[in-house]
């Protein structure tokens, strides 16, 4: 499962895919996106928009800004870690032939990779106010 951030123009009949935009990039169900899901979260109560492996959310105008505070936040978080950490995406159960007891599932991420990707979102957002065009969250 990915999710892909993109810019979109909000028309009378949706949001409008800028496909020669640069401004893109994916996330996977990997560290990432699990380090940043409680971030997502509180957007997701200051907005009614949460970004979701399976969903889709709009970010346009006033919603820009509340999701720039939170990237922001995470960016404060991201920059008192380590070089590298684990975090935990999700637990394991075996299959259905063989089943095991609940084990932890951890993704390594890094700090630099890390807030290259954020810096992502900043340009992205920047590039939405100037053009007037939206951010579209689009899951799986």
């Amino acid at each position: 499962m990915s999710l892909a951030i993109i810019l979109a123009t909000l028309d009378t009949k949706g949001p409008q895919l800028d496909l020669n935009s640069i401004f893109s990039f994916d996330f996977e169900d990997d560290g990432y996106y699990w380090f940043l899901y409680p971030h997502f979260e509180g957007l997701a109560q200051r907005t009614g928009q949460m970004i979701d492996l399976y969903d889709t959310a709009t970010f346009a105008m006033q919603k820009l800004d509340d999701l720039q505070i939170v990237i922001d936040e995470a960016r404060v978080q991201v920059e008192s870690m380590l070089d590298s950490w684990d975090v935990l995406i999700g637990w394991s159960t075996g299959s259905n032939q063989h089943p095991t007891g609940a084990t932890a599932v951890w993704s390594t991420v890094y700090r630099e990779s890390f807030l290259g990707l954020l810096a992502q979102f900043d340009s992205m957002i920047a590039e939405a106010r100037r053009t007037g065009q939206a951010i579209l969250c689009l899951g799986d």
